[in-house]
Formats: structure tokens, sequence, C-alpha cells
């Protein structure tokens, strides 16, 4: 349940971005100037790429580095293909 006090807050929060015609206007512009967005932005790109590049790289790794033939442990690698599927899938 929403006390008076919160739901005033969000009812006023509302009302001062509504247009003139009545609809609500999202601020676009503060979004823009917003430093912790451009914060997350940096953050998920930065673990996107270390997620993928490691994913890629990671059977090259097994065979040159650890010596692992990737057929005879195959089970292994399952494990890091079905993350790369279900991180595309959801």
């Amino acid at each position: 349940m929403c006390d008076v006090e919160a739901h005033t807050f969000t009812v006023d929060g509302f009302v001062l971005f509504q247009g003139s015609q009545g609809s609500i206007r999202a601020p676009w512009l503060s979004f823009a100037k917003s430093l912790p967005l451009y914060a997350l932005a940096v953050a998920h790109f930065s673990f996107n790429w270390g997620y993928f590049t490691l994913m890629a790289c990671l059977p090259q790794y097994f065979k040159y580095i650890l010596h692992f033939d990737i057929k005879e442990v195959g089970f292994v690698c399952l494990r890091f293909v079905s993350c790369v599927f279900v991180l595309f899938v959801f």
C-alpha cells in the first residue's frame, strides 16, 4: 500500500512533466545530461565486451594453454556455450 505522502509526491511529479495538452512528457534533456546514465552504459558495454571475448577465446585457451582436447572435455565447454545461448535467448 502507498501512503498519502508518497502518492502526492508521485502525482505532483507527473504533473510537473505534463505538456500543454496534458500528456506526460519524458525529461529527455535531463536523461541526456545524466552522468549515471553514461556510467551505466559504459559498465554495460564493458561487461558485454569482456563476457563475449571470454566466451570466444575460451576454447583456444583450453586447447593451447591448458592442452585440453576439446573433443575429450566437451562437457566442460558445454557449460560456457550454454551460458552464451541463454544470454542471447533471454
